[in-house]
């Protein structure tokens, strides 16, 4: 008897097609053996056939019960049977059937069925930042007919839908789809259509996620293709060689750690700066485009800084290796691409005649590390290599004050940072958003403030104290007349507008700054290589400088009066930052400027 319960519990867990197969198999038993006993109950000279025929028909039609009513009582009571018989099967068929509808309609709630699609945009795991990757998509190719979309992860599709709505449904050429698999697993990025997919992201920002998806990957023919190619970002440095290896020339990395640490520390000591990586690595405002136009072929590289409208020459793109701020007298050759600054590429415009260049003499005095009061409040594990990044852009008789939550952070600060390059070095100890520690903080004698995310929040919201510490700050500052500058590094991408009614003058998201990269390189992977300047110790990098370090006298002054002044100190100058105003990126050469002791230019310079 259990040997029976056995296989037929073993039978029934395979599903409602061989649930039907045994139905209809106990069906025509039944038929066989009604049919047979009816056959000798009756004395009509009705054929065995007949009756068998009788008999099954009492089953498919349970309503057909007597016939011309001069039948044998053991065959009505046979045919009785059959009429229940046909009751059952009906019942367990219509409830195999809406098993197996629910299964398939539970399926593709799920996710599980095969994606045919063809030059879509893989994103392989799913976190927050993926928001913005594919608002950054739709930015990016508003102007296409259709957009696919294809999302692999572990979360419910019925989440992920409700989340994207908003960003989509007002996007008809765009279809998002969800896939619920494991991105690890080579049969579920088979299931995505992984090999003829455009380009692939790889949202998970776990460095031992991410390695075994592009292990996965490797499994699967998409690497085969030397034109397929993706986007992934690796947090610690210790997994960047493996993930170099596993990569190969097909996967572009960003090294998560180093990024954020540079562009945090730099936006600590220029406010604004961030705004300008936000700017230029998204498909809003200014981008960075590659132009090749015959028209351009034996000019040189300042002869197209003058004469380019509607944008400004960064640099030239020759045999595929960028060169950003060239030597002046670099000559644009026919395969060259000349990589530019601008809000749409159909605005420029290269002037048919020579531009006269403005008769003016810099200030050619070379730069000196001003003297900096740093006040840092919070702390987790980018804090360390942001304070060794900080060295490197202040003078040595500059201080640094730092608040953290606990003893613990202290310890572990002083244990990776035990020797400071500052004159001056102060650790306070005490609840970064309390506003009697805030207070014995000398923030009056302080020229910048940059507050970090607690790795161990004591209210369980790093935003949420992030938020307090800085409604105490703003009063406090509020009586000062000169106001330090305040930077802000911020988790959550949903408190920007929370955050920005307080009057900061920066405020960094990692994440979104991070995912526009990513969606950036995924869409132009040639831009890959100026990315990585613009942001690496070596090369050229954005820096706000004064705008009176460059030019002296009476204003108002033509912008490009200041853009010459660059170029003499072999710097190019393509924007400004006004006190207390938003960045301006790609302004009008020909506009009338005035700047005071506070205002500053936006360049592209090797220090």
């Amino acid at each position: 008897m259990k040997r029976f319960q056995y296989t037929l519990n073993n039978l029934i867990s395979r599903g409602p097609r061989v649930l039907m197969g045994i139905l209809l198999g106990l069906t025509l038993v039944v038929v066989l053996l009604l049919g047979t006993a009816a056959f000798f109950m009756r004395n009509d000279g009705v054929s065995y056939g007949v009756t068998l025929w009788y008999t099954f028909n009492h089953i498919v039609d349970p309503g057909y019960l007597f016939g011309n009513g001069d039948e044998e009582i053991g065959f009505l009571v046979m045919m009785t049977i059959a009429t229940f018989w046909g009751i059952l099967v009906y019942s367990l068929v219509i409830s195999f059937v809406s098993t197996a509808l629910l299964k398939k309609l539970e399926d593709l709630r799920l996710g599980r069925n095969h994606v045919v699609e063809s030059g879509h945009t893989l994103i392989l795991d799913y976190q927050r930042a993926v928001m913005t990757m594919i608002e950054e998509l739709l930015e990016a190719r508003q102007d296409k007919k259709k957009m696919v979309i294809v999302i692999l992860s572990m979360q419910d599709p019925a989440d992920i839908y409700h989340t994207l709505d908003p960003l989509t449904k007002h996007h008809r050429h765009v279809k998002v789809i969800v896939r619920k698999g494991d991105p690890t697993v080579a049969r579920d990025l088979a299931m995505v259509s992984i090999d003829t997919c455009s380009s692939v992201l790889i949202a998970s920002q776990s460095d031992m996620m991410t390695i075994k998806i592009l292990l996965a990957v490797k499994q699967t023919t998409f690497m085969d293709v030397q034109s397929n190619f993706g986007v992934c970002m690796i947090e610690e440095e210790k997994n960047l060689a493996i993930a170099n290896d596993l990569a190969g020339d097909q996967f572009y990395i960003l090294f998560l750690k180093e990024l954020k640490t540079k562009i945090m520390a730099r936006t600590c000591l220029h406010p604004g700066l961030s705004a300008i990586y936000k700017n230029i690595f998204s498909f809003v405002g200014e981008e960075v485009y590659f132009l090749k136009d015959t028209s351009y072929v034996g000019l040189t590289f300042d002869t197209l800084l003058h004469r380019l409208q509607g944008g400004y020459a960064l640099g030239i793109r020759h045999q595929q290796q960028a060169m950003l701020n060239p030597p002046l007298k670099t000559m644009f050759n026919e395969h060259d691409e000349l990589i530019v600054l601008a809000t749409n590429p159909r605005d420029l415009q290269l002037q048919d005649k020579e531009v006269s260049r403005p008769s003016i003499k810099a200030n050619l005095q070379p730069y000196q590390h001003s003297s900096r009061h740093v006040l840092l409040i919070g702390f987790n594990l980018d804090v360390i290599p942001t304070l060794f990044e900080m060295e490197k852009y202040v003078s040595s008789s500059s201080t640094l004050t730092m608040l953290v939550q606990s003893e613990e952070d202290k310890a572990t600060l002083l244990a990776a940072y035990p020797s400071s390059q500052f004159s001056s070095f102060t650790i306070h100890v005490g609840d970064t958003y309390s506003r009697h520690v805030l207070d014995q903080l000398p923030i009056a004698s302080m020229d910048t403030i940059g507050l970090f995310a607690n790795a161990k929040p004591s209210q369980g919201d790093a935003d949420a104290e992030t938020l307090l510490t800085l409604l105490h700050l703003h009063q406090l500052m509020m009586p000062l007349t000169n106001k330090p500058s305040l930077v802000v590094e911020i988790q959550d991408a949903s408190h920007v507008d929370t955050l920005s009614q307080i009057g900061l003058d920066d405020f960094l998201v990692s994440d979104v700054l991070f995912s526009k990269m990513m969606t950036q390189i995924s869409e132009n992977p040639e831009i890959f290589p100026v990315l990585q300047e613009l942001v690496s110790e070596t090369g050229q990098e954005f820096y706000l400088r004064r705008a009176h370090a460059y030019l002296e006298g009476e204003p108002p002054r033509l912008f490009s009066d200041f853009i010459e002044a660059g170029l003499q100190k072999q710097q190019l100058v393509v924007g400004y930052k006004k006190a207390g105003e938003e960045v301006v990126l790609n302004p009008k050469k020909d506009q009338l400027v005035s700047f005071n002791a506070k205002d500053r230019l936006i360049i592209l310079a090797e220090f």
